[in-house]
This record gives C-alpha cells, structure tokens and sequence, in this order.
C-alpha cells in the first residue's frame, strides 16, 4: 500500500508589494493626464506631487520621473489596475481623478478615459461621479449652471407651447386687373456686346424689397414685362420674395428701386400659383421702366451664352453670364453666378431679351435654375382667367 502523506497547502502567491502598487498608481495617473494628448502645467505639478508623496528616495524619485516620459501601455495598465483590491482600485481611481482635475477642468477625452478606467477599477457609477466632482471645479460649475438653466429652459418650453397663435394671412393684392401690353421679342436681331447689352437692360431691372409694418422681411430682384394705361409699370418677380404671412393687422409694403436710384411703391397685383411668379404694378413708372421683350424657349440652345443682371446678396445690378447648360423638366438650367437676391431677376440672351426668370441658386454656387419666359405668358393668362372668373 502506498504510505499517506501529509498534504501540504499550495504557496499562494503574494500580491503586488507597495511599491508596485504606487508605481501602477503613478502609470495610472500619468496615463489618464494624457489621454487628451497634452499634460497641462497644474496636471505636471500634480504628478511632480504625486512622486514627492510616493519616496523620499531620490534615486527612486528620478526613475518614477523618467517613466512618465516613457509610452505608456493602456491596455496593461488598466488590467493590472482591475487585479488589484477594490479598496486599492478605487484608490488609484481616485488618484486619476484628482490628477485630471489639477487644471480645473475636463476635457471630453479626459471624461472618457475616467468612464474607462470607472469600469475596469469596478467602481459604481454614481461613486464614480460623486469622487470626479470633488475634484472637478469645472464639473461642479457646470451642474450648479444646469441646475440654474433648467427653470428657464422649462419656462421657455411652458411659453413656447402655450404661446398664443398670432393670425397671418397672405400679402393683400390689389382688385384691378388691366390687360397688360408685353412685346415678343423678334426671330433674327443682332447680338449686343456685353457693354452694350447691359446699358440696354439696366433700366428695366429692380431692386425688389418687401415690409411688414415698416421691417424689411425680404429681398429680391425684377424685371419689366409690359405697361397699361401709358403710365402703370408691371414688373415680374419670383412668388417666394413677396409671398411670406402677413401678421394680421400688420402694414404690408412693397418697394421697388431703379438704377438710376428712384423708389416706387408697388401693388401686389397677382401670385401664381403655377408657377414661382409674381406681378407688381408701379404706378406712373412706366417711362422709367421700359419693358424687356420676351425670348420664347423653343427658341433657346444648350451652349449658348445668357446674361444674369440682379441684386445678389444686396449688390443692386450685378451682371454676370454663362450659358444655358440643361433643360430640366420646365427649367432653364445655367452657370451664370447668381446667389441670394437674384430671385426674379431676369435671364438674358446676348439680343437683351427675356428668355427667363431667376428661381434659385445651387447650394452648390455653380449653376442656378431659371423659369423660361414662357412661364410669364402662362401666368398672365392664368391672371386672365382669375379676373374672368370674378
């Protein structure tokens, strides 16, 4: 038989000795003032602080300050942390967290490495905040601001939902519709030079803006089309310059400007809603405003050279040219510059007729969309038939 023999206990390996553990510490704390990729000066000090309280060594002081220059393996680090007591764990996570707060804030990458290092050291994440706000002053200024904000953000949002519904209607247009003589451009005419073309069409360009109780709310640009009575102007502009809500009860204004500097007040005389138009009459402007003749689309080429002439982010007549580059469905699309307050501005050929009107711009910048002047027919006929229908 075999002779039984006492057994002994297996040796259980002893844990990290101290200094192993305020060398973790330091690799922890070091690696966590890192981790937003700078060491700010009250973080440094911290660390310096940190070794000071480590040794009283010197030689140990100096290897402990060269490793913190050394790269720093995150991985490891943080698996060394987590094999340590929870005592010590959360001991080395708040170390870190008064090391990242030294500098009175945290950064986001900072917050992040704290929410790390949170869960592999096992602490709680209320625990967790509670020991980061401590040393945080940034922290504690941002939650006592939160904490003031959330009054008014409720009171905003009580009012934003309670406030009272103020009426609006659409602009007023005038009850008067006289028939209106416009003039179709000729087959065969000379082409202008860009000089002359603009000297011909600068008159019959305008500066549109629109007022809601004496406040501008919108800007644009317009072209003559035809006259009535010898002396009434109309002039066609895009719908979205001159239809936003009117307040109820508010003045509504509509003013056109010339380039030779004179303001018209004009009537809203009719909306489209076809097509992105609209009509304005200017009383007694008529010799001031000669109408353009109107270029039929059947007419039009790709490749051909037009010219832009309107008032782009406010720069009253700008002229800028391309050529129509695409039909698109019922748009005239061309590279001629255009941008914010050249809607309703007209579309030239190189003749100076009316071959379109200016819709919208890219957000690209490098192409704009205009409604042919066949549109313009069409909503003069489509004015016709409202009229007849009163």
């Amino acid at each position: 038989m075999t002779e039984d023999r006492d057994l002994e206990p297996a040796a259980v390996p002893d844990g990290p000795s101290e200094a192993e553990i305020n060398e973790l510490v330091l690799e922890a704390c070091v690696l966590a003032a890192w981790s937003d990729d700078s060491l700010a000066v009250a973080e440094r000090n911290q660390v310096t602080h940190l070794i000071r309280s480590l040794t009283d060594d010197p030689a140990e002081r100096e290897r402990l300050h060269r490793m913190v220059l050394r790269d720093l393996d995150r991985a490891a680090i943080l698996a060394r942390v987590s094999a340590l007591p929870y005592e010590e764990r959360l001991d080395v996570f708040e170390r870190c967290a008064r090391v990242l707060a030294a500098d009175g804030r945290l950064t986001a990458r900072e917050r992040r490495f704290l929410s790390s290092m949170r869960r592999h050291t096992g602490v709680p994440r209320r625990l967790g905040f509670l020991l980061a706000w401590r040393h945080s002053r940034a922290l504690r200024w941002r939650m006592v601001a939160l904490v003031l904000l959330l009054p008014l953000v409720a009171v905003a949002i009580t009012w934003w939902v309670r406030r009272p519904e103020i009426a609006s209607e659409s602009p007023p247009q005038t009850s008067i519709h006289p028939p209106i003589e416009v003039v179709v451009a000729p087959g065969a005419v000379q082409d202008l030079s860009p000089d002359a073309l603009f000297e011909r069409v600068r008159q019959s360009v305008v500066t549109v803006t629109v007022r809601h109780d004496f406040r501008p709310v919108s800007a644009g640009s317009g072209v003559s089309i035809g006259s009535a009575g010898g002396s009434l102007a109309f002039v066609v502009t895009n719908r979205h310059v001159v239809a936003d809500p009117v307040p109820s009860g508010a003045r509504f204004e509509v003013e056109v400007r010339t380039a030779d500097e004179a303001r018209w007040d004009a009537v809203l005389d009719f909306v489209s809603e076809r097509h992105d138009l609209a009509l304005l009459a200017v009383p007694s402007a008529a010799p001031r405003l000669p109408p353009l003749p109107l270029e039929p689309l059947a007419r039009l080429r790709v490749g051909q050279t037009v010219f832009a002439v309107g008032s782009p982010i406010g720069l009253r007549l700008t002229f800028t040219s391309g050529i129509v580059s695409a039909f698109r469905g019922p748009w005239i699309q061309t590279d001629a510059t255009v941008h914010s307050g050249s809607s309703g501005g007209p579309l030239l050929t190189a003749a100076g007729h009316l071959c379109g009107i200016i819709t919208q711009a890219h957000e690209q910048k490098d192409f704009a969309f205009a409604q042919p002047a066949d549109a313009v027919v069409e909503m003069l006929v489509e004015r016709d038939e409202a009229t007849t229908a009163r």
